[in-house]
């Protein structure tokens, strides 16, 4: 499968029956949306300053948490109680653990190109005892069961060459959210998890024709009905919301007033979405070349209004929330421990 996109007059070739379809939608500080289907009046974002007038900034200590083995990790997710972290080096490629105690409780994914082995894998939930995994490398689908304290994988289908899926969320229980990148765009799309076809898309495309779509890479999350992005090295976010699991639709594009920010920490590193309010991971309070500085959760409603900042006391490059235990665990920059605070995200 080939994908290319048309902004402009950039050709979208989909599948190989080469259906070339287009849509033109503009946002002027930073991004065109582009969908996948034959929508040709797409409304516009509406634009929104951030005045970062939070009705409350509190400062909050997290607690470290030893684990075991080292990791690199690189993506992870909490499913029930399990916290299910990717490991950079691939050997093993999983690890478990149990949020209430961060006891492991299983490995699984073997690096090499044999039988049910992988080089580059995404994990994606689609229950608490069965995932997917798509590896970009061996162009390979599989399905990974988990029986008791053991992991099942049977490959399900070979791909077909085409484009690295990166950062992949579940989005519905056929879909699931994924990042593409390319010198002059980077891709959000929502993609049938059987097929693999796009059924809509956001493009965050570099204007300048400069081939440095870096500049718009971003951090995201896919919750409760909405999709919030937020550029790891521009000031912004987006927020939209989702139609039937399978289309996105555009809400409001929310700039402040900083500068950009490729070298020193940059601004949003995550994202969760919560029922209620959204929570951005920032870096605005940090200087990367002296780690000096700490990490900051910014909160915003969905109209986009500053809610609370809550400062921290580590810096941290990820976060992911344990509704169970109603609690935040983070992957610091800084050490192989995790880190965790103790608050309830609404």
């Amino acid at each position: 499968e080939i994908t290319t996109r048309l902004v402009g007059s950039e050709m979208c070739i989909r599948d190989s029956d080469n259906i070339m379809k287009k849509v033109l939608l503009y946002v002027s500080f930073v991004t065109a949306l582009v969908s996948c289907n034959n929508d040709k009046t797409a409304p516009r974002w509406e634009e929104k300053h951030n005045t970062r007038e939070f009705g409350a900034v509190i400062s909050m200590e997290t607690y470290p948490v030893v684990v075991d083995e080292f990791m690199n990790i690189k993506e992870w997710c909490i499913v029930d109680t399990m916290l299910i972290c990717k490991n950079g080096g691939g050997e093993p490629f999983y690890y478990v653990f149990n949020t209430n105690d961060f006891r492991i409780t299983g490995k699984f994914g073997r690096k090499g190109n044999g039988e049910n082995e992988w080089i580059s894998p995404h994990l994606i939930p689609i229950t608490d005892t069965a995932y997917t995994v798509i590896d970009n490398f061996r162009w390979g689908i599989y399905d990974v069961t988990k029986v008791d304290s053991s992991y099942v994988i049977q490959k399900k289908k070979n791909m077909g060459v085409q484009m690295p899926l990166n950062s992949p969320k579940f989005v519905s229980y056929s879909t699931f959210g994924n990042i593409s990148y390319s010198p002059r765009e980077v891709v959000w799309e929502i993609t049938d998890i059987e097929n693999l076809s796009c059924s809509d898309s956001i493009v965050f495309f570099d204007e300048s024709k400069g081939g440095n779509s870096t500049l718009y890479n971003f951090s995201y999350d896919v919750a409760f009905g909405y999709a919030v992005f937020a550029y790891l090295y521009q000031d912004g976010f987006m927020i939209a919301s989702l139609s039937d699991g399978r289309h996105v639709i555009p809400e409001l594009a929310v700039k402040g007033d900083g500068e950009e920010r490729m070298k020193d920490g940059g601004y949003y590193t995550d994202v969760v979405c919560g029922k209620k309010c959204f929570y951005l991971l920032s870096q605005g309070d940090v200087e990367t070349s002296g780690l000096s500085g700490t990490s900051s959760i910014e909160v915003y409603d969905y109209e986009g209004n500053p809610m609370k900042k809550i400062n921290l006391d580590i810096i941290a490059s990820h976060m992911v929330y344990d509704k169970i235990n109603k609690r935040v665990i983070f992957s610091p920059s800084m050490d192989n421990d995790l880190h965790v605070l103790d608050y309830e995200f609404e």
